[in-house]
C-alpha cells in the first residue's frame, strides 16, 4: 500500500499550516483591554503585582478577624487597596467588585452566648477622567456589608459557612445621566477599603476570613481562542484528506 500526494496539494498543505500557525499563536491567550495599576496596597491583601489586566484577582492568606472567649471583645482588621484603571483597547461600561471567604461562630457548653461577624466593602471614586480631562461628576461611592449574628444555647451546634459580597457600578449609565458629559472614561482612580469584624463573649467565639477579592471591568467573558497546536493539527488532518491513495 502506498500514498501519492500531488505536488501542488502538498505545497498547499504546508502553506496552510504555516499561515494558520503564524496567525493563531499571537492571538492565543488573554485579550488585554484594560490596565489595572496597583498604586498602594496594605499587607493584609497578600502579595500583589503592580500591573494587572482584566480581571484583577487577589487571594489573601491572612486577612481575618477572630475573637475567642471575649478576647479581644472586638477584633477589627482593615485593609485599603488603591487602583488606577485605564482602557487599553475598550470602553469602561461597568465595574464589578466581588469578594468572599468563610466564617465560624460557636457557643459554649454551659451558658447561653452570642457571637457576631461582619465584612464591609467600601469603594471610593477618588478621581475620574473623561477624554483625558479630570471631572467631578462620577461620585459613585458605595458601601456593601455582610453580617452574621447568632445566639447559642448551651452545647448548640456551631454556625459555619461561606460569605460573599458583590456590587456593580454602571459607569456608562452614570455618564449618560450627566448632560455635560461627552466622550468615554479614560481613567479611574479607586480606593477600596475592606473591613472584617468579629465579636464574642466569655463562652463564645467568632472568626471570619477574606479569601478572595476580584474586580471585573465590563463583566465580559473573554472569548475562547483555540490553542495553536489544536488548530494546526486540524488543518493538517484536512490536508491528509487531500492525499490520493494508491494500492
Amino acid at each position: 500500500m502506498s500514498y501519492q500526494v500531488s505536488r501542488w496539494r502538498l505545497i498547499t498543505c504546508v502553506i496552510l499550516c504555516l499561515v494558520v500557525g503564524g496567525f493563531v499563536v499571537p492571538a492565543f491567550g488573554e485579550v488585554v483591554s484594560f490596565s489595572i495599576h496597583v498604586d498602594a496596597i496594605d499587607p493584609v491583601f497578600g502579595e500583589a503585582d503592580e500591573e494587572y489586566s482584566n480581571p484583577l484577582l487577589l487571594q489573601p492568606a491572612a486577612f481575618e478577624a477572630a475573637s475567642i472567649a471575649g478576647v479581644p471583645a472586638v477584633s477589627l482588621t482593615d485593609g485599603t487597596l488603591i487602583l488606577t484603571i485605564t482602557p487599553v483597547d475598550g470602553v469602561i461600561s461597568t465595574i464589578t467588585f466581588s469578594e468572599g471567604g468563610d466564617y465560624t461562630l460557636a457557643g459554649g457548653l454551659t451558658a447561653p452566648s452570642q457571637a457576631y461577624v461582619s465584612a464591609a466593602l467600601l469603594v471610593d471614586f477618588v478621581s475620574a477622567k473623561v477624554n483625558g480631562e479630570e471631572v467631578d461628576y462620577l461620585n459613585l461611592d458605595r458601601k456593601v456589608t455582610f453580617t452574621r449574628n447568632r445566639s447559642f444555647s448551651p452545647g448548640g451546634a456551631p454556625d459555619q459557612d461561606f460569605w460573599s459580597l458583590t456590587t456593580t457600578f454602571d459607569i456608562a449609565g452614570a455618564l449618560a445621566a450627566v448632560p455635560e458629559a461627552e466622550g468615554d472614561v479614560t481613567e479611574l482612580k479607586l480606593s477600596i477599603d475592606n473591613t472584617l469584624l468579629a465579636m464574642s463573649q466569655l463562652s463564645s467565639s467568632a472568626f471570619i476570613a477574606k479569601k478572595w477579592l476580584r474586580i471585573d471591568i465590563n463583566d465580559e467573558d473573554v472569548p475562547d481562542v483555540p490553542e495553536p497546536t489544536a488548530v494546526v493539527l486540524l488543518v493538517c488532518g484536512c490536508c491528509a484528506l487531500l492525499a490520493r491513495r494508491r494500492i
